[in-house]
């Protein structure tokens, strides 16, 4: 078979996938991800958090919502998809938060599939990476220039090496049945590194700093362009600007720690009996 035909039938597959009536059955999922979240988290009697929750959902409610309008007008282009990762990436750590206190720290590791709110909950990561796509390949899908082709594709690989390292690590724990997890829905092992976690935190602070110059680098670009911008041009790129940097500031929060994450109650839970 011809690289042509290859190419059509890729084109032809996902044109099938992505249509209008996925990204309405995507957004409805990753609303219900997050309500699922706040509430398997409110059995345990927490409070909502700045930093992890109220922040978390209005990122979710915004990326969502519009990931979902673009990508029901415009299905054949990326930005629609990218903005509903970004929102079903908060949306699934929100969830991993909830469901992770709820499984370890209120029944003990007893109730089932307790490893997936532990895989979920560091999903916060890959959302920066999403909103890093998502401004720098505004509005078409491309980056503005071959000069992004790299440093996107460093910041790529960095995240995947993060995902997998992530990935085993978290199995491990499960498997040798001594996961503890803190009130802020966090893995002991995250906040304390030792060994292979070591990795995972260097591996996390290096797309974080990935994150930072990027965004940074971007907003410097924009204000040049902004300046030569006229007219309604000009008012649009604004709004991009503006939104690029609440939702910045809306994803860093993610960062902060939880205010209730005292010495009295980040008990941690281990348990060799866990349900996996």
């Amino acid at each position: 078979m011809s690289a042509a035909a290859n190419d059509g039938d890729r084109v032809s597959m996902r044109a099938r996938l992505l249509t209008p009536r996925t990204a309405v059955v995507v957004g409805v999922l990753e609303l219900l991800a997050l309500i699922a979240g706040f509430t398997f988290g409110g059995q345990v009697g927490g409070q909502l958090s700045f930093s992890g929750d109220v922040a978390g959902g209005v990122a979710v409610l915004s990326f969502v919502g519009v990931g979902t309008v673009v990508a029901l007008r415009r299905p054949d282009i990326a930005m629609g998809w990218i903005m509903l990762a970004v929102s079903g990436f908060i949306a699934l750590s929100a969830l991993g938060v909830g469901y992770s206190v709820f499984a370890y720290r209120l029944h003990h590791g007893k109730v089932p599939l307790g490893v997936l709110g532990l895989l979920f909950e560091p999903l916060w990561l890959p959302s920066f990476v999403m909103l890093m796509l998502a401004v720098v390949l505004f509005p078409d899908g491309r980056p503005p220039s071959s000069r992004w082709r790299w440093p996107l594709r460093i910041f790529g690989a960095a995240a995947v090496a993060w995902l997998f390292a992530t990935v085993a690590l978290v199995v491990h724990v499960v498997i040798a049945g001594t996961v503890k997890v803190e009130s802020g829905g966090d893995l002991y092992q995250f906040d304390h590194p030792n060994g292979g976690w070591t990795v995972v935190g260097l591996l996390t602070g290096l797309v974080v700093v990935f994150f930072a110059v990027g965004f940074v680098a971007w907003l410097v670009s924009q204000r040049w362009q902004y300046r030569r911008l006229e007219g309604e041009r000009r008012v649009q790129q604004k709004w991009i600007i503006s939104g690029a940097v609440v939702a910045g500031l809306a994803m860093a929060t993610n960062l902060l720690p939880y205010p209730f994450s005292s010495a009295d109650n980040r008990l941690t839970i281990s348990d060799r009996k866990s349900v996996v």
